[in-house]
């Protein structure tokens, strides 16, 4: 598990620090809070994350709220995962979707708290918040499909991806689903299970993204059948 949160956090930070630097709320300028924030980053740079982490909890606690107030709660919870800290990540990220549910952060804050749920071994909800922030068109769905891909590979079997296909949300999703079960099927030497994945992705989502995994895939098992 460790590898695959290290993974996931490198993927992430640059993302996320890039963001938090542009993407804000409109709302009451204040300098304390620019120039705290600014603070705060370089310190998460410098992975002084205890420092980071409060320099982002006072920004949080300004009044009213200002244009580094939604930064700061992911920012803050993204430096407590590194600090080891997942429960009060958690609650970080809980407090900044119940009061900014329309913040452009939104997806930012899903991903996040699919960190916290994959640190605290909660697999499922995990999925969950990763396909949120994968389903949104800001830029950190790519992130999170890859957080996606490798939680699945690591942590679920054929049959537990099996009965998220009701769940799917669109074709695409779909046909993932199947191509993460065809690979896994393949893993374990299924031929059958592997050609009738692959069926499905040719017969019903002939347009899906994948292809060149698919390839593989096919290459994979008419290898097996040579």
């Amino acid at each position: 598990m460790k590898k695959l949160l290290l993974a996931i956090a490198a993927s992430i930070t640059l993302f996320i620090l890039n963001s938090a630097l542009h993407a804000q709320e409109p709302v009451e300028y204040s300098a304390q809070a620019e120039q705290t924030f600014s603070l705060a980053v370089e310190s998460y740079k410098e992975a002084r994350f205890a420092e980071a982490s409060a320099g982002f909890e006072r920004i949080i606690k300004l009044l009213p709220p200002n244009q580094r107030t939604t930064a700061a709660y992911v920012m803050r919870a993204k430096s407590l995962l590194r600090l080891n800290e997942p429960l009060e990540a958690g609650r970080t990220l809980r407090n900044f979707i119940s009061l900014h549910p329309s913040s452009s952060y939104m997806p930012d804050a899903e991903y996040t708290m699919g960190l916290v749920y994959v640190r605290i071994q909660r697999y499922d909800d995990a999925v969950q918040s990763f396909l949120a922030a994968w389903r949104s068109d800001a830029e950190v769905r790519r992130a999170a499909f890859e957080a996606l891909d490798r939680l699945l590979g690591v942590y679920f079997t054929v049959d537990a991806i099996e009965r998220l296909l009701p769940q799917a949300k669109s074709a695409d999703e779909r046909a993932f689903y199947w191509l993460v079960m065809g690979e896994k099927d393949a893993e374990a030497g299924r031929a059958v299970a592997v050609g009738a994945a692959l069926d499905t992705l040719y017969r019903n989502y002939p347009g899906n993204p994948f292809r060149d995994r698919i390839a593989l895939l096919r290459a994979s098992l008419e290898q097996r059948s040579n």
